[in-house]
C-alpha cells in the first residue's frame, strides 16, 4: 500500500483525503509518509483516506482477487503539542 498525491497548479493535492475534527495547516508527503499537520491542537480528528490517495500494489490486488490478502495493519504516529510521539497500529478493513 502507498499513498498517491496529484500535482496541480504546482501544489499537491490529495483526492480522497479528509480531514474532520480540526484545521489543517498543511498536508504533505515525506518518504512514501502521510503528513498531516494541524493549524491547533485538538481533542479529536477523524481521518478517512481513500482512493485515489491510497493505492494498493498488484500484487495486494491479486491476492484480494482471490480471497488470499493479508491482514494489512497501518502504523500512526501522533505527534501531540509537546512533542511526544505515540505509536497506534491500526488494522485496515
Amino acid at each position: 500500500m502507498s499513498f498517491h498525491a496529484q500535482r496541480a497548479h504546482r501544489r499537491l493535492t490529495f483526492r480522497g483525503l479528509t480531514v474532520k475534527g480540526a484545521k489543517v495547516r498543511s498536508i504533505a508527503l515525506t518518504h512514501g509518509r502521510l503528513v498531516v499537520t494541524l493549524s491547533r491542537p485538538a481533542a479529536g480528528v477523524t481521518v478517512t483516506i481513500r482512493a485515489p490517495t491510497l493505492t494498493e500494489s498488484g500484487g495486494l490486488r491479486t491476492k484480494a482477487r482471490r480471497h488470499r490478502a493479508p491482514r494489512l495493519l497501518l502504523t500512526l504516529i501522533v505527534t501531540d503539542a509537546a512533542g511526544t510521539h505515540t505509536k497506534v497500529t491500526l488494522t485496515a478493513a
